[in-house]
């Protein structure tokens, strides 16, 4: 039952192999919501307020690996190439751009993008309209994201140079504690979404321009890549880049789907 609550509401899909995973995450949040048991907690997710533990058990068992400029090379190629394409296309002066991390977690990614499509625009656009959006099945970490608030060890790979022009120091820092948060220009640009993927994607202002997709799909399941792909896909404008992460394969490609680099590929479409 719980593996099936687990695959419905989010798409993911746990392997044999990882019931020990599984066993951990689930007794810790066993012990969070009072159940002493396994038959207890069934029959809560059973009853009337089983949506609510649902959702707090998906929370519970979802994965949250983040960080800034993780797998940097595509940022760089976001910077190098995929920039100038959509620019050269249109984006950003004939209409907005925008940039959707697809599974934002505490918004590490989606801050990341910004930050690359800032500098951007600071070098070589002046003017250009732009705004990034963040997504996740997690409304828990969601209301994380929404504070843009970090501490001293998840900025630890964000250059020197990113950090002073785009962090601020935060309050409620300790001594042993520092805290940052992220500026707010670059805050003022963001919005953030609940959304399961398998299910159907968020309802963006605009279709996306680029949309990292990384390490999600692995999670899944045939059917739920496939769901999932579909509704990402669907809100990827013409001509955008979707962005997944190395280990991910997508076999059999999507219809109007190009790959023109590793785990990066192009939306048919002017």
């Amino acid at each position: 039952m719980i593996c099936r609550l687990l695959r419905d509401r989010s798409g993911i899909a746990i392997p044999p192999e990882k019931t020990s995973f599984l066993e951990q995450r689930l007794g810790r949040r066993m012990r969070d919501s009072g159940h002493a048991d396994i038959h207890s907690y069934l029959a809560t997710l059973s009853g009337p307020d089983g949506a609510t533990e649902a959702q707090r058990m998906v929370e519970a068992l979802t994965t949250h690996t983040t960080g800034f400029f993780r797998d940097a090379s595509q940022f760089n190629w976001l910077r190098d190439d995929g920039l100038p394409a959509l620019v050269g296309a249109g984006a950003g002066i004939d209409r907005p751009l925008l940039v959707w991390s697809a599974a934002a977690s505490t918004g590490a990614e989606m801050w990341t993008a910004a930050m690359v499509v800032d500098r951007f625009v600071q070098s070589r656009r002046p003017g250009l309209q732009w705004s990034v959006a963040g997504s996740d099945v997690s409304r828990r970490i969601l209301r994380r994201a929404s504070r843009a608030v970090f501490d001293a060890d998840e900025i630890a790979d964000l250059p020197e140079d990113f950090r002073s022009e785009y962090l601020l120091r935060a309050k409620g820092e300790t001594r042993s504690r520092a805290l940052y948060r992220i500026a707010p220009e670059l805050r003022r640009r963001a919005r953030l979404y609940w959304a399961n993927l398998a299910e159907g994607g968020p309802p963006l202002q605009d279709e996306a321009d680029v949309v990292f997709l990384r390490n999600v799909l692995i999670y899944f399941d045939s059917d739920a890549t496939e769901a999932a792909l579909t509704s990402v896909l669907s809100q990827l404008k013409p001509g955008g880049f979707l962005l997944t992460g190395h280990t991910e394969c997508l076999n059999p490609l999507p219809p109007g789907l190009t790959q023109i680099s590793s785990s990066i590929f192009r939306k048919a479409g002017s």
